[in-house]
């Protein structure tokens, strides 16, 4: 009896053991989380002078642990603030109790999840990018332009001031990604605006080798950049209208979120209710999203304006272009490029 006794107090000790690890390993976890507090697992406020497991002195360990304890809480719904998960009030009117999210602090969830969205659109989007336009699509003509090393007789002034401005989109651009990848959303909606500009001028004169060089720098920095040529660009989505299988599906939604995009020019496209609708599209979204764009062309805005224009389009109706044409002038730095007709000299 006595060894019967004996044997079932062992096979009980061991079972009050295992209890106690594991309980020990789920008040670890949740104080790592920070869903709980020491209080609650019943440490004393006068506790031994030395833990002996870690032999650290036990005053400091409570403090320490009490810091991972320490949670932000909302000072209306007096719950704790989450990046992701909203935070839920109810009230009762008559016999129904209505459940709504707490004003104080679901705003910021919000935001937060609008932030994480596009950060992730835009990491697939130039993930696509990177695997059909691994050369970011630069004309092969150009691919070797960098400011250093454009031919004389370009727009020196230009070629001067769209290299500030790459540099200091540059920074913002990483600032951002920085934000973005550290999920650091309220930097990521404070970083500063990038710039994006409108060069034209006669043919010859160097625009897209202007571009080029600035492409250059924003690759150099790891930022994913797309050059197209307006008429492929055009032609290629409207080859995706209609197919499942074309590899360009993806195209209108890469040029919508990659970091910088150049649109190259612009103008000898036909000006179809269409293709302006898609070029407006591609102005607007981008804008929107605060990313960089680079428009050039041989014509000014006024015969851009002019070009565009459809005659059977009734009277009340705006006109595409000219909504273009705002959209530039009241967002992008347009610059008229001169110098000689690198062309006609390189030909001679």
């Amino acid at each position: 009896m006595s060894e019967r006794v004996t044997k079932f107090e062992m096979h009980a000790d061991r079972i009050r053991a295992r209890i106690a690890a594991n309980k020990a390993a789920q008040e670890a976890a949740a104080l790592q989380k920070g869903q709980a507090t020491l209080q609650d697992f019943g440490i004393p406020s006068t506790p031994l002078a030395i833990d002996p497991f870690t032999r650290q002195p036990m005053a400091e360990y409570v403090a320490a642990q009490k810091q991972k304890c320490v949670a932000l809480v909302c000072p209306d719904c007096q719950q704790e603030i989450k990046d992701f998960v909203y935070n839920w009030r109810s009230r009762w009117e008559g016999m129904t109790n209505f459940r709504y999210k707490c004003p104080a602090c679901s705003p910021g969830v919000d935001a937060r999840r609008a932030a994480k969205k596009q950060a992730e659109e835009q990491e697939r989007a130039q993930a696509n990018a990177r695997r059909l336009f691994a050369n970011a699509n630069i004309p092969a003509m150009a691919r070797g332009w960098r400011f250093d090393n454009l031919p004389a007789g370009h727009d020196a002034h230009i070629a001067g001031i769209l290299q500030d401005m790459t540099r200091d989109n540059i920074d913002a651009i990483l600032s951002t990604q920085e934000a973005a990848q550290a999920e650091d959303f309220d930097a990521f909606y404070s970083a500063p605006p990038v710039l994006s500009t409108f060069l034209y001028g006669l043919p010859g004169r160097a625009k897209t080798s202007l571009v080029v060089s600035a492409e250059h720098m924003y690759m150099g920095h790891g930022i994913q950049v797309l050059h197209m040529l307006a008429s492929d660009y055009f032609r290629l989505l409207r080859s995706t209208f209609n197919t499942k299988e074309s590899k360009y599906n993806k195209l209108e939604e890469m040029v919508h979120v990659v970091p910088v995009f150049t649109l190259d020019d612009v103008g000898v496209e036909r000006g179809t209710a269409w293709e302006l609708e898609r070029l407006f599209s591609v102005i607007e979204t981008r804008l929107s999203a605060g990313l960089v764009t680079n428009i050039t062309s041989n014509l000014s805005l006024d015969v851009l304006m002019r070009k565009w224009h459809i005659a059977d389009l009734a009277p009340e109706e705006m006109q595409p272009g000219e909504r273009i044409i705002q959209r530039i002038e009241g967002n992008y730095e347009i610059y008229e490029v001169h110098g000689v007709n690198l062309r006609k000299r390189r030909s001679s």
